[in-house]
Order: structure tokens, then C-alpha cells, then sequence
């Protein structure tokens, strides 16, 4: 059905997709196209995480596992083990960016992973992060296409890094579709 279901109460202006389990009594809005032409769908997954204050250190083979969450829309990313977990229905191309704030002239490759397997290394080579010293921190940022129940999480891919959060060390990814 097109703008509306029925018992909705679309807004004025928008263009609406709704699926229908019965064909009269009940609909799950879908998608929709606002009065300024921005496409929304309800079941988007997205987060945006970062680190708690407080230096931590990580070594190699370790996956970061960040828990303040200024956005979970889903509850995909899990803060207990840092993965992000594509959910049923939502298979497709994600964006996922990442951002490390060291502390330390340390030397370290972060790896954006997918089920386990590192799909891109960001590299920093010694360099100290403290505001005197300059402003050297490693990121990246990839599209992976993912299948349901696939995962995606970040880790140390070699060498060590001391951090210190506030804020500054970050994962984000969004479902493009």
C-alpha cells in the first residue's frame, strides 16, 4: 500500500510503503519518503560507540571493546563484546569508521574485521597523541557487504596500544541498504 494503512496516521506530505500480513487489518510501515526527500526506514541499523575516561591497554590479537554508546538503533552492537551483528532482514552494505586516540609512541595496526577476518589494517608508527606533541591517531573507514547474522568488530592487529579514552576512540556503522 502507498501513503497509509490501514488505522494509520501518516503525516501530510510524506510518501509511505507499508507491507500488509493480511491484506486488511494490519501493516509495518516500511519506508518513508519525507516532504524534504529524505528516505527513512524504521528497522535502520546504526551505532555510534566510544570509549569510557581512563588509560587502557591493549595488545595484539585484542578486540576493542567500546561501551558508551551514543546511538544502538536495533541493539546490533553488543557492548559486552564489541560486535556489531547484522540482524534478520537486514543483509546489505554497511559503512562502518573507527578512530584511535593514542597515548603512547606506540606502533600498531587496527583492523576493521568481519566474522574474524581483518578486511582492512589502519597503521600508526610511533607517534604520541598529547596535545603538545601533535594530533597523530589512526582510522578508517570501509563498505562491507554483509549477510545476516554476520559480525563485524575491530582489534589490535599487531603490535600494542596504550589509550586513553575520553571520548576521543570511536567505531560507528550504518546500514546504507
Amino acid at each position: 500500500q502507498i501513503n497509509g494503512a490501514p488505522g494509520s496516521n501518516d503525516t501530510p506530505g510524506n510518501l509511505s510503503f507499508w507491507t500488509t500480513s493480511d491484506g486488511a487489518n494490519s501493516a509495518t510501515q516500511r519506508m518513508t519518503i519525507d516532504s524534504n526527500g529524505h528516505v527513512r526506514t524504521p528497522y535502520q541499523p546504526y551505532f555510534h560507540v566510544y570509549g569510557a575516561g581512563g588509560a587502557t591497554a591493549y595488545n595484539q590479537n585484542t578486540v576493542i571493546v567500546l561501551t558508551q554508546v551514543s546511538v544502538n538503533t536495533g541493539s546490533n552492537y553488543n557492548t559486552s563484546n564489541g560486535r556489531f551483528t547484522v540482524p534478520a532482514g537486514a543483509a546489505g552494505i554497511y559503512m562502518f569508521t573507527f578512530q584511535f586516540f593514542p597515548n603512547a609512541a606506540d606502533t600498531f595496526r587496527v583492523a576493521l574485521r568481519r566474522n574474524g577476518t581483518n578486511q582492512t589494517n589502519g597503521y600508526i608508527s610511533g607517534h604520541n597523541s598529547s596535545m603538545g606533541a601533535g594530533m597523530s591517531a589512526v582510522s578508517g573507514c570501509m563498505m562491507l557487504s554483509l549477510n545476516e547474522a554476520d559480525y563485524v568488530d575491530i582489534v589490535i592487529a599487531n603490535g600494542d596500544m596504550s589509550n586513553t579514552y575520553n571520548g576521543h576512540t570511536g567505531f560507528q556503522g550504518y546500514f546504507l541498504g
